[in-house]
């Protein structure tokens, strides 16, 4: 009977150490501001690598497209019905942002950008206008920077 209860404790204290470790409650939902500022920080950084990077260079526009990734399931993982309006602006300005500066990495990436002056033409065209949301974006932001930006989110 004795070892029956040492079990039955062990077994308790084993999944009451996985819950804890694994299947705890639900943190607080992240902050949408920091998240934006996060994407337009990472999107900021990697339209600079885009515009410095030559043209051909398979392996960097594709580490420059995983960063963009990144940054557009941050913006995806924002609450728009928690934004003002400004907010909502700065959100769908960033997403577009991404979003073209996405397509123009993708054309860095083939083999005819080099000789193809509208492929070219193209991703200049998207990366100009990606520079043109990501500064509005700043803008319709700025007055929303948080305090401190730390931890996880």
């Amino acid at each position: 009977m004795a070892v029956y209860i040492i079990v039955a404790l062990v077994a308790v204290a084993i999944l009451w150490a996985a819950y804890r470790t694994l299947g705890g409650g639900a943190g607080p939902p992240p902050d949408p501001v920091v998240l934006m500022h996060r994407a337009a920080a990472s999107a900021t950084g990697a339209a600079q690598r885009l515009g410095d990077a030559l043209p051909g260079a398979a392996v960097e526009m594709r580490a420059i497209r995983r960063t963009l990734e990144g940054c557009a399931q941050l913006l995806e993982r924002v609450d728009t019905l928690a934004l003002d309006a400004a907010g909502a602006q700065g959100h769908a300005l960033l997403t577009a942002a991404v979003e073209d500066l996405g397509w123009a990495a993708r054309l860095g990436e083939t083999a005819g950008l080099g000789t193809n002056a509208a492929l070219r033409r193209a991703a200049g065209l998207l990366q100009d206008e990606a520079r043109r949301a990501l500064d509005e974006a700043g803008r319709a932001l700025a007055s929303r920077m948080p305090e401190v930006i730390d931890g996880p989110a």
